[in-house]
């Protein structure tokens, strides 16, 4: 059932005037429409988008922080300035995502050594222990270096040689110097060979 009817400018004003007290599905309730013409009458009249909840409250972000560091969590301060906690909450995100983004510095890799200690064998694993990194940002480094060397993936023999002596998996991946998911495959592979 279509519930859209055409409404007299009377009408309109009046619906506009209810807004202020009224949520949008009350009115298109109150004024047998759909949700679509009281958004469009909404926008007619430069009614903006309500919050349910009423109007928000400005937060005073230096009390609420002064609050969480005497110990009291979210609720508790919401309670105190008078917010909501999602309002709470969502500011404490943003302050500290910013002084997260403000602690980490970016320190630049020396390329060369790196690119010098790779040619010498070290594997990724040992290359991020050694200046502090990422394994995943000393990939990406060498790769943006074009050198990134592939010293070839261990044979299935080599994985069931070590896991015959006893070798967890974690183990094998480091003694091969290759990832986890490498040591499983082979593991899976010489499984399919002998069936």
């Amino acid at each position: 059932m279509n519930r859209t009817r055409l409404m007299s400018e009377a009408d309109e004003k009046r619906l506009a005037e209810d807004a202020e007290k009224l949520t949008a599905p009350q009115l298109a309730e109150k004024y047998a429409c759909g949700l679509s013409t009281v958004y469009r009458i909404f926008r007619q009249h430069g009614i903006g988008h309500r919050h349910r909840g009423g109007e928000r409250k400005p937060i005073d972000v230096e009390k609420a922080l002064a609050l969480r560091a005497k110990g009291l969590d979210a609720t508790k301060i919401a309670k105190k300035l008078g917010v909501w906690v999602q309002s709470v909450q969502r500011v404490f995100q943003k302050v500290d995502g910013q002084e997260h983004q403000r602690k980490r510095k970016k320190t630049r890799l020396p390329i060369g050594e790196i690119q010098n200690d790779r040619y010498k064998g070290l594997t990724t694993l040992e290359l991020a222990e050694k200046y502090k990194a990422s394994q995943s940002g000393i990939k990406a480094l060498l790769r943006r270096e074009n050198c990134y060397i592939d010293y070839g993936c261990p044979d299935a023999e080599d994985v069931w040689r070590l896991r015959a002596e006893g070798l967890t998996r974690i183990k094998i991946a480091e003694q091969l110097g290759c990832s986890l998911s490498t040591v499983d495959r082979r593991l899976r592979e010489k499984k399919k060979k002998e069936k």
